[in-house]
This record gives C-alpha cells, sequence and structure tokens, in this order.
C-alpha cells in the first residue's frame, strides 16, 4: 500500500497542475494524456493523470478522454502494470451514477480493457451490470463486451444474456449472441428451452438465431432444433433450418431435417432450406453429394425464389457435383429467364458438353435477352475440362456468323485461355 501510494505521489508530482486540466473550453495549452503517454514510455504519469482527471476534471469531455486513455494504457503491454497498480478499476467502477452516457461508455469500455483484473473486484460487475440496464443501446452493448472480458461467471451473466431476446433492439442481441458464444456450453441447454417452450415468436426466433452461431455444441442442440422444426411460424422454421446447417456432425440428422424442409408449404422455409444444403454439402465433401441430389429436386421448385437458391446452393458446392446434362438442357430451354442464367454459370462445373448439350448452348447463345448471351459464354471457358467437345463449341461460336460481337469475342479469350491452360500442364 505504501508503495502504490508513493507511486502516486510521484506521478502526481511530475505532472501539470489538476486545474490545467479542468479546463474543458480551451485545451491547447495543457499536454494531453498522449503526449504524456508518448514522453512516459512506461506509463507511469500518464496512468497517475488520467486518473487525476477522472477524479477532479470538472469537463465530462476530459472525463471521458481520460477513462478512453486509460482503456488504451490497459491494453498496451508496457503501461498496463500501472494500470493495475494505482487501481484505475476502481477508480473507473466508482463513478458517480449521475455522470453523461458518454463518460459512462468511456468507463465502462476501459474496465473491459482492464480484463480480469477489473473482475476481481466485486463493484466492478455490480456497476457494469446497473449500467447494462440503462436506456442506452451502445452503452448497454459495452457493459456487456466488459462483463464478458472481466471473466464474469456463467451463472451471474446468463440471466442478461437471456434478456437479449425479447429486447426490441436487434443492436443489443447482436452484441449478446457474441456473448453467448463465449459462454456455448452453459448458453446452449438456456437457448433450447426457450427456442422449444417460449410463447413468443421473436424469442423463439431469436433462440434459434444464437444456436446457429454457436457450433459444435454437443448433440443436445441437434434434438432441440428437430423438435423446433415443426414450429408453427415460418419466420422461426426459417431460423430452424439455417442454424441446422451450422450446427452439430454433417453426418448427424441435421442434414436429413433440412431436406425435409425443402417441402414446407412456405417459399421462404424452402429458399432457407435450398441454402442450408449448400452450406452442409461445404463443410463436408462426403455431405455435398447427398445434398446435391436433394438441391436437385428443388431447381423445378414452382417458386422463383426457391429455384434461384437452389441453383446458387448448387453453384457454392462447386467441383464437388456433377450436373446430369439433361437438367442443364431442361434449364436453357426454360421460359424463365432466371433458369436460364442459372444453367449456364452451372455449364461451367459439368466438366465436359455431349452433343445435346452442345446444340442447346449454341441455340442459347442467340438468346434473346443479351444478359444471358455472356454468362454462357463464361460457362464454357472451362480450362480445367480436357474435353476436346467444349473447344470445338467455343470454335463454333467464335466463328458463328450473324453472332453478336461481344459473344464472339469472348469465345476467342476462351480459346486463348484454354490453349495457356493447357500448355501449363
Amino acid at each position: 500500500m505504501n508503495i502504490r501510494l508513493a507511486c502516486v505521489l510521484i506521478a502526481l508530482a511530475a505532472g501539470v497542475p489538476a486545474a490545467a486540466v479542468e479546463r474543458a473550453e480551451d485545451r491547447s495549452d495543457w499536454p494531453t494524456i498522449e503526449a504524456y503517454r508518448q514522453l512516459d514510455s512506461g506509463g507511469r504519469v500518464a496512468v497517475a493523470k488520467a486518473l487525476e482527471g477522472l477524479e477532479h476534471a470538472a469537463s465530462p469531455d476530459v472525463r471521458t478522454e481520460c477513462a478512453a486513455e486509460i482503456g488504451r494504457m490497459a491494453a498496451d503491454r508496457r503501461q498496463r502494470r500501472w494500470v493495475r497498480w494505482l487501481g484505475a478499476a476502481s477508480t473507473l467502477a466508482n463513478v458517480r451514477h449521475d455522470q453523461p452516457t458518454a463518460v459512462i461508455k468511456a468507463h465502462a469500455w476501459a474496465l473491459g480493457q482492464i480484463g480480469p483484473e477489473a473482475g476481481k473486484l466485486p463493484v466492478v460487475a455490480t456497476k457494469l451490470m446497473l449500467w447494462s440496464r440503462e436506456g442506452n443501446c451502445d452503452l448497454r452493448c459495452r457493459c456487456l463486451d466488459a462483463l464478458v472480458k472481466i471473466g464474469e461467471p456463467p451463472a451471474k451473466i446468463m440471466p442478461l444474456l437471456m434478456q437479449s431476446l425479447p429486447d426490441a433492439r436487434d443492436c443489443y442481441f447482436d452484441r449478446a449472441t457474441k456473448a453467448f458464444v463465449c459462454y456455448r456450453w452453459e448458453a446452449v441447454g438456456e437457448l433450447a428451452r426457450e427456442m422449444v417452450t417460449s410463447p413468443s415468436t421473436l424469442v423463439r426466433r431469436r433462440a434459434a438465431d444464437a444456436i446457429g452461431e454457436l457450433g459444435d455444441a454437443g448433440a443436445g442442440t441437434e434434438e432441440a432444433l428437430g423438435k423446433a422444426a415443426g414450429d408453427r411460424e415460418p419466420e422461426v422454421r426459417i431460423a430452424v433450418v439455417g442454424a441446422m446447417s451450422r450446427v452439430g456432425p454433417v453426418s448427424g440428422k441435421a442434414a436429413a431435417w433440412v431436406g425435409l424442409a425443402l417441402g414446407d408449404s412456405d417459399q421462404r422455409v424452402r429458399q432457407a432450406a435450398a441454402e442450408g444444403l449448400g452450406r452442409l454439402g461445404r463443410r463436408s465433401n462426403s455431405a455435398a453429394a447427398s445434398a446435391a441430389n436433394v438441391l436437385l429436386t428443388a431447381v423445378g421448385d414452382p417458386n422463383l425464389g426457391v429455384r434461384e437458391g437452389a441453383w446458387r446452393a448448387l453453384e457454392a458446392l462447386g467441383s464437388k457435383l456433377n450436373v446430369a446434362p439433361p437438367l442443364i438442357v431442361q434449364g436453357l430451354k426454360s421460359d424463365d429467364p432466371m433458369e436460364r442464367l442459372s444453367a449456364a454459370i452451372r455449364l461451367k462445373e459439368s466438366g465436359s458438353v455431349s452433343e445435346e448439350v452442345g446444340k442447346a448452348v449454341f441455340d442459347a447463345v442467340r438468346d434473346r435477352d443479351y444478359v444471358m448471351r455472356e454468362p454462357l459464354v463464361a460457362g464454357l471457358a472451362m480450362p480445367h475440362s480436357k474435353d476436346a467437345s467444349v473447344a470445338a463449341l467455343l470454335g463454333r461460336v467464335a466463328d458463328a456468323e450473324g453472332m453478336d460481337g461481344n459473344v464472339r469475342s469472348l469465345a476467342r479469350v476462351a480459346l486463348r485461355r484454354r490453349e495457356r491452360a493447357k500448355q501449363e500442364r
């Protein structure tokens, strides 16, 4: 205690008077805390001056700046020891409650930067919990971050996190979701219970969204999502499908449940299921083939959004798939421009061009919709394919009379790229 007091006295004697710190109107004639930090790399004087400003400065701007500088020094490897030795956490936590919001936000952020050392003082967690009940969303988010950083035990912070589920502001829930990840093993049971039993649609949906961010949180998560898959509200089912595609083992039941969602009566759920299958396929090579087989049944969905989602998912799976030529032909001949475009995009993953596909492509290159032409030629580029039929078709397009000039140029460029790729091999 005597050593700490001596350090404070030395630091105070080395700086400018406290009255200079109190000037809020014009502070150009006194050194800032940042200037002290530059002059004193050890941080003793800078921390002492910042604490002096916190306790005695009349200007809220000065107090805000001092708290922010303490937070920066707490994150500095060389200066953090003086933040701890001079008792900055206690000073920050004992701020008067009637201070402006900007000052309290700076205090909360600085306490989070100090970390577990601040968590050893009971008053710190108490103050952060108190500030987290304020109406300002940014202040509440900073308090939540600080509670996580100081290592608040799960039993104490979990009730605060669960209060974010019915909160009207998305900003606070988004920040709480990040905190749930830090306490995933304690959070998963609470979230699963709310997802299944809560009477509020908002709470059930947000619980599913939060579970989707937890990653692999045990087999119980998968079972809880299975129970919620039949929720009466479509927006909850959408969140559940998204969570199923993100958590648990790929080889588990989640893939089957996501596939079943393609038969949902709501088109938004079916679209979410298509995107979820693509996500599952990307997570595992073994799951890509089974996901593709299910997705291929969705390309004929009566809803355009579902078909587009299915094609996007197939495209995302990349070279893991081999789409059957008849499906490409069917897509190229469709009356729906989006289906024709999707088929063109999928063409580049087929690796070869059969006679039937070649005829459909050559006809489609003359498509009445000019937006379709360039993607078709881009789909034919296929530099990774060694199939001679691809080069032959590109040559036909490049030499065809009456063909759009841009399309012919693109075909020639694609042929040159294939030649360079062939030489590199």
